[in-house]
């Protein structure tokens, strides 16, 4: 008896063992997956003091996230030419701005 519930412990490690590598090899690819969809949308520009940048939202109901750091420490002004949806929040030292049109062109201006 001791034998087989030897036997049978062995080999539930071993069925342990082999799904931790199997999640470890598929969750490396849905990083990768994901990370190619962020990097590949990065837009990185520079606002001077006294200007702004203009931010079209191309259809209804799509999502612009914007993210941000100031180099005073405060949020820019954030202005939407349209109704939706339209959320502000600092999140460790940047600025997070998401914005939900309910038009179909509208803009977003910090």
């Amino acid at each position: 008896m001791r034998k087989g519930l030897l036997i049978t412990g062995g080999a539930l490690i071993v069925l342990g063992i082999v799904i931790f590598l199997i999640g470890i090899y598929l969750s490396s690819g849905i990083t990768s997956g994901v990370e190619t969809l962020v990097t590949g949308a990065r837009n990185e520009t520079l606002v001077p003091p006294n200007s702004s940048i203009t931010i079209a939202v191309p259809e209804n109901g799509a999502t612009i996230m914007i993210i941000y750091n100031d180099t005073l420490g405060k949020p820019l002004q954030v202005i939407a030419s349209g109704p939706g949806q339209l959320e502000t929040e600092g999140v460790e030292g940047q600025y997070v701005v998401v914005y939900v049109p309910e038009t179909s062109r509208a803009r977003c201006l910090l």
